[in-house]
């Protein structure tokens, strides 16, 4: 008996495709497409075209059996795979894949349906196998990319004091973009109170990182006072200050822009005539300062008479810086003296 399948269904990608009757010993066979003899004498044909393949088997005592079978060849589905956003991402990010020309799908990661959306950690590559109705597949493959992210950095911690500036620096990417509003890698800001400040970084590839760098701001010590300075010394006179609070660092200045020999830390004598200028700066705890400034006149109470003459004596505070000097004269007629 000589046997064929009723129908046959073959994809395109299949062919050539071997159709095989029943192997009868010492049996000659005679092949027909659709109703056309063909040459084939052997119990196997080569399938290239659609269409009844029909055979007739007969052995050697003259009998013969018949079978025909029904071939039907489908063109393969055209698979394809479309990226709804770029297949370049970075580290963290997703990519949306969308595939066509099927009636099912499959992917290499397990899912099915024509959509799936993937957030590899590192570049792959995801295949999908599509099947048509009628059993047919195709596969087509994609590669998502995925980029590292930048190492952002903007720089350890300070402390500035009230009034002052700090200088923030950024490293790790391409381009910079701080909460401030700066877009450079380094910016300069003067915050009035504790602050945190954002950099976002972002590299050749557009991947992008953020830090954060906190400014505090310590308050300024209390106003210092000088308190007890008089407008005015006389030359070689000692100046002992009271200094509000009393821990802080003095300066003494003289008229050529030298600093005066302290005595002790708030005490000078005054070598110089003409103006000093004295700045007293008191420090806190965190390194924070504030700073008094004052200034005084020093003059030469009795100055030295014009053409070897004595001095004339006209007031009692002249009178008192000059009981040191011999050359000079009491007015009589000038108050009382």
């Amino acid at each position: 008996t000589a046997t064929l399948p009723e129908q046959v269904d073959i994809c395109s990608y299949e062919l050539p495709y071997v159709l095989s009757a029943t192997d009868i010993p010492g049996a000659t066979y005679s092949w027909a497409i659709d109703g056309e003899l063909q040459t084939e004498n052997s119990n196997a044909i080569s399938i290239t075209t659609s269409g009844v393949y029909s055979v007739t088997a007969t052995n050697n005592s003259g009998c013969s059996a018949y079978a025909s079978a029904t071939v039907s060849i489908y063109n393969s589905p055209e698979a394809a795979i479309i990226p709804s956003n770029s297949t370049t991402i970075c580290t963290g990010q997703s990519a949306t894949l969308t595939a066509s020309g099927g009636g099912t799908y499959q992917w290499s990661n397990g899912a099915t349906g024509n959509i799936i959306t993937v957030t590899p950690a590192t570049s792959t590559t995801y295949t999908v196998t599509v099947t048509d109705t009628n059993g047919c597949t195709a596969t087509d493959a994609i590669t998502v990319t995925v980029n590292a992210l930048p190492t952002a950095n903007a720089g350890a911690d300070q402390s500035i004091c009230t009034g002052q500036s700090a200088t923030l620096t950024a490293t790790g990417g391409y381009t910079y973009q701080w909460n401030n509003g700066a877009n450079t890698a380094t910016t300069t800001i003067s915050p009035t109170a504790t602050t945190t400040y954002t950099v976002t970084v972002t590299d050749a590839n557009g991947c992008t990182a953020t830090d954060n760098v906190t400014v505090t701001v310590n308050p300024l010590p209390d106003m210092p006072v000088i308190n007890n300075l008089l407008p005015q010394y006389c030359l070689a006179d000692i100046v002992q200050l009271n200094l509000t609070p009393p821990n802080g660092q003095l300066t003494a200045i003289d008229p050529n822009g030298n600093d005066a020999v302290l005595i002790d830390p708030y005490t000078f004598i005054v070598s110089e005539e003409g103006v000093y200028t004295l700045i007293y700066t008191v420090t806190n705890a965190v390194g924070c300062t504030t700073t008094a400034t004052a200034t005084t006149t020093v003059a030469l109470c009795c100055p030295p008479p014009p053409d070897d003459t004595p001095n004339v004596i006209d007031t009692p505070q002249e009178l008192a810086c000059c009981l040191q000097s011999a050359d000079f004269l009491i007015d009589q007629n000038t108050n009382g003296l």
